[in-house]
């Protein structure tokens, strides 16, 4: 599944792999700079999560809540 994920990636040219010619091979991936764009926004977006979880963890009980709750009305 990651090296399906990371040719995506690589398709998409937010990573670029570099294979080493030695047994087995090896292949490295790094950033490119397209992809190195993406760290700020994805940074925010963590730091954003970690600061609400109290919250979303809350709003996650009462959705599974209101599921189970529908579930049975059935």
């Amino acid at each position: 599944m990651i090296l399906h994920t990371l040719r995506e990636l690589e398709e998409m040219e937010l990573v670029a792999r570099e294979v080493h010619q030695v047994m087995p091979p090896v292949a490295e991936y790094r950033l490119t700079a397209l992809g190195r764009k993406m760290v700020e926004p994805v940074e925010m977006l963590y730091r954003w999560g970690a600061e609400h979880a109290a919250v979303l963890d809350r709003g996650d009980a009462h959705v599974t809540r209101a599921r189970k709750g529908a579930q049975g009305a059935v």
